[in-house]
């Protein structure tokens, strides 16, 4: 395969993760990937890497992903290919926050930020601001994670008036659902519901005129469904459990989809049920910002937010 094709290749690769076909973009990264190690290509190898370590955040392999983000940024940064380490570390930092390395994804999406600024304006700002605020959200820096991501929200009207901004819409709501469930079970405080509310109703809104595609490609069916799961959380801890159980009836499918526990499918059915089990959604968001080993594999639980 020449060099040519090997571009060729990992267009391809990207492709198919756009529309969520991870074994064929797999397939065709670990191609490259062989191609550039045998030819000492840094540049083709590092790419390779990167759309490897993307495809293992999405099945959920974060170890390997971290390891493969790593090994990526490191690459190219050697070959100058400013871009493309600033996406790997976009990769790197949600990984990493998903592990539990706060500190290091704080670290990752700091530089991937002040990186960017080098850039013309693309989807790639708004990008790291988004995981920037994920970031910080796990960190529990509430105010510097919210500024973060109404910056990432500001960015995507300003690469692309017409675009959708819901993916740091979305993680709005869930850093304010993460807020209410730290300081209810904290602090024994008992807040209020109205700013989750009005979160979702803007996510509502954009879903309505843009439909529910995020910044990141092939994220759409977590997307919806943590749409539905903080729907279905303002609506418990607002006493409307029959709101609630209407909401998590949609990730019923995720059981027979993925057979796996994972955020996706914890809380379900009947009313009373939805109730407890969102609680105890709850109750662990707060616990894990206590932690820093997640008590579940990181590689069978992904993270409820993008």
């Amino acid at each position: 395969m020449t060099e040519g094709n090997d571009d060729f290749a990992l267009h391809r690769a990207h492709e198919a993760l756009e529309v969520g076909d991870i074994e064929q973009a797999t397939y065709l990264a670990r191609q490259v990937l062989k191609n550039a190690q045998a030819g000492r290509n840094m540049l083709h190898e590092g790419r390779a890497l990167a759309c490897l370590a993307d495809c293992d955040r999405q099945l959920s392999q974060l170890r390997r992903a971290y390891s493969n983000s790593q090994s990526a940024v490191h690459l190219l940064r050697q070959a100058q290919d400013l871009a493309s380490e600033v996406m790997a570390l976009t990769t790197l930092a949600h990984v990493a926050t998903n592990l539990s390395r706060v500190d290091e994804a704080i670290e990752s999406a700091l530089l991937a930020v002040g990186l960017s600024d080098g850039l013309p304006l693309s989807h790639l700002q708004p990008l790291v601001h988004n995981y920037l605020g994920v970031a910080f959200c796990w960190g529990q820096h509430f105010g510097r994670a919210e500024s973060a991501l109404e910056r990432s929200a500001d960015l995507v009207h300003v690469d692309e008036p017409s675009a959708s901004p819901l993916q740091p819409l979305l993680n709005l709501a869930f850093l304010e659902a993460f807020r209410f469930a730290v300081l209810r079970f904290e602090s024994g405080i008992a807040p209020s519901v109205g700013k989750l509310h009005a979160r979702l109703v803007d996510c509502g809104d954009i879903i309505e005129r843009h439909g529910d595609e995020g910044l990141l490609l092939g994220m759409t069916e977590a997307t919806r469904t943590l749409f539905h799961v903080l729907k279905g959380l303002a609506a418990a801890w607002s006493g409307d459990l029959e709101a609630a159980a209407a909401e998590l009836q949609w990730c019923d499918a995720w059981q027979a989809r993925d057979g796996r526990a994972t955020w996706r499918n914890a809380p379900r059915t009947r009313p009373t049920q939805g109730l407890r089990r969102l609680d105890a959604l709850s109750e662990r968001l707060a616990n894990r910002s206590k932690r820093s080993v997640r008590a579940v594999r990181p590689e069978t639980a992904h993270r409820a937010d993008q």
